[in-house]
C-alpha cells in the first residue's frame, strides 16, 4: 500500500532506533511515553487542526486502510494510536497527535496489532497445513507474490516467516483465507486473538511504559472521536519538516499553550 511505502525502504532496526530518539524527548520531560495518532496526509491534518476533532471513520471520508479484518474483528470505526511515534518514524507520516498516557483511562490497549496478529496467525497456520496453498496466493497478483515471497524467505534475527505484510494487498489476502478456513473460523481466530491480546487499564500503563523502547508495537483503541480543544489529555503536535503558513495561523489561533515537536525540540505554541 503507498501510504506504508518508505518502510520497505528502512529496516526494522533503522525504524525503531529513530522512534526510540524521538520518545526519549518526553520520557524525559513527563518521565513516561506518550500515545500518538498519526496521518501521512496534510489535507486530512488541515481538516482535523480547523475542527478541532479527530473524528471515527464512519464520520469521515478518508479511505480505510486495512477494512477486512478490521471488520471481522469490531474495530472498522475506531480510531488508532500507536504508544510512542511508530508511524512517524517506520513511514515518514508527517503529522502527529501527542497524547498524554493518562489518556489509556478510557482507550483498548492490545499487545500487538490484531489485524496483523490474526493474518500472520492464519498465515502460519496454512503453512503447516498446507503449503502449497500460498502458491494461489502468489498467482493473484505482483504485490501478492512479493508478500508470500517476503513471508517464505526474508530472514529477520535468523529465522523466517517473521513478516506478513497483508496490509499491501488485504482485499486479495482476506478473500485467499476465507477460501481457505471460512468466514466463521476466521471470526472464532479474530476473537481469540483479541481476547489474549487485551490488557485492562491500569495494567495497560505498566505494560506501555516496560515495552515502550522495545521492538514490541501495542495497538490502541477509541470507540469516540476525540474533541481537541477540550479534551485534557491531547497535549500537542509533532510536525516533520516545513509548517505551512496556513496550518501555522490554526495552530496559533486555536491551539496557543499546546506543544509543537518537531523532531529535535519541543516548544509551546504561542
Amino acid at each position: 500500500m503507498k501510504v506504508f511505502k518508505l518502510g520497505d525502504r528502512r529496516s526494522i532496526e533503522e525504524g525503531i532506533k529513530h522512534r526510540n530518539s524521538l520518545l526519549k524527548f518526553f520520557t524525559k520531560k513527563y518521565g513516561k511515553p506518550i500515545l500518538v495518532h498519526s496521518t501521512h496526509d496534510l489535507k486530512t491534518f488541515k481538516k482535523i487542526i480547523s475542527e478541532g476533532k479527530i473524528k471515527r471513520p464512519s464520520d469521515h471520508s478518508s479511505f480505510k486502510k486495512c477494512p477486512y479484518m478490521e471488520k471481522v474483528l469490531g474495530i472498522d470505526n475506531c480510531i488508532y494510536y500507536s504508544l510512542g511515534f511508530v508511524y512517524a518514524s517506520r513511514y515518514d507520516f508527517e503529522y502527529s497527535f501527542i497524547f498524554d498516557l493518562d489518556y489509556l483511562k478510557e482507550l483498548e490497549y492490545h499487545t500487538y496489532s490484531l489485524s496483523w496478529k490474526c493474518y500472520k496467525k492464519i498465515a502460519d497456520y496454512i503453512f503447516e497445513t498446507n503449503p502449497s496453498y500460498f502458491d494461489k496466493l502468489s498467482e493473484k497478483s505482483p504485490v501478492c507474490a512479493q508478500v508470500v515471497d517476503k513471508y517464505l524467505n526474508k530472514e529477520y534475527k535468523g529465522e523466517t516467516r517473521n513478516f506478513f505484510d497483508f496490509w499491501k494487498a488485504e482485499k486479495e489476502i482476506f478473500e485467499w483465507v476465507k477460501s481457505y478456513l471460512g468466514i466463521k473460523e476466521m471470526k472464532r481466530i479474530a476473537s481469540k486473538v483479541k481476547r489474549q491480546k487485551f490488557i485492562a487499564y491500569p495494567y495497560s500503563v505498566r505494560s506501555s511504559k516496560k515495552v515502550c523502547f522495545s521492538e514490541k508495537i501495542p495497538e490502541i483503541l477509541s470507540r469516540n472521536e476525540v474533541d481537541l480543544v477540550k479534551s485534557p489529555y491531547f497535549l500537542g503536535f509533532y510536525i516533520s519538516g516545513r509548517i505551512p503558513a496556513d496550518v501555522k495561523k490554526i495552530l496559533k489561533n486555536k491551539y496557543k499553550g499546546k506543544i509543537l515537536f518537531d523532531g529535535k525540540k519541543i516548544e509551546v505554541i504561542r
